[in-house]
């Protein structure tokens, strides 16, 4: 089963109501917004769980590793346990990418839509500029600037996980993504879990203290006996 930890048009287990879908449209699959439930028990590791507790800490956090070391199990199991290890834990905004997402306008539909769904109306102006663009590349700064604007001014935490961010090739998605950390509000963390490290202006980023990386190759052992391989 897969869920999303807290939404405006969905239940908490997993059952699309669809009551008020005037954000997902026929394009949006409504399945990427979930965060993956595993079926089996797992160990935990309470020293990894700090790892990614610290890096909370930066704007940007990297979660880096080859297919097969349990990446995405590892984040879901650690936000799917924020409601029980503290009340004030960030507001969870999930997507699972995949190639067909490297179309700019459609990859921060996806984006903004995960937010919105976890604070209602946070985006719904934003999605609606992006929804009447009829340019193939559309101003993406000033959706981002008016993000920015509206996060700085809110008192929530939010933390937006983009999962499989290897399939991301297009450089327009990396320099938005970009743009957005270098002026990220400190209400807003987003991790980023990929198979190969994104290009190298994140890198700056972690040179500058604002990514921190986390790389569970380094901590195979752990990994392996905790979670079990997985296509991520």
């Amino acid at each position: 089963m897969k869920t999303l930890l807290a939404a405006k048009t969905y239940s908490l287990t997993g059952d699309v109501t669809m009551v008020e879908g005037t954000l997902f449209h026929d394009h949006l699959l409504a399945t990427k917004f979930f965060v993956p439930s595993s079926s089996h028990p797992l160990i935990a590791r309470p020293q990894l769980t700090t790892l990614l507790n610290h890096s909370l800490r930066r704007k940007l956090t990297l979660v880096s590793a080859p297919a097969g070391f349990g990446k995405t199990t590892l984040l879901s199991s650690w936000v799917q346990s924020f409601p029980q290890m503290k009340p004030q834990a960030p507001l969870v905004a999930w997507v699972s990418l995949d190639e067909d997402d490297n179309e700019p306008a459609l990859f921060w539909t996806y984006a903004l839509t995960a937010l919105d769904a976890v604070q209602p109306g946070l985006c719904t102006q934003l999605l609606t500029y992006l929804q009447t663009q009829q340019a193939p590349t559309p101003p993406l700064r000033n959706v981002l600037q008016a993000l920015i604007n509206s996060l700085a001014s809110r008192s929530e935490q939010f933390l937006l996980v983009l999962d499989d961010y290897h399939v991301i090739t297009q450089p327009e998605v990396h320099q938005s993504l970009t743009y957005l950390v270098e002026h990220l509000p400190p209400q807003l963390h987003i991790i980023l879990a990929t198979r190969a490290d994104p290009p190298c202006r994140f890198l700056c980023c972690e040179h500058a203290g604002r990514c921190w990386k986390c790389e569970p190759t380094s901590c195979v052992a752990q990994i392996r006996r905790s979670w079990p391989s997985s296509k991520r």
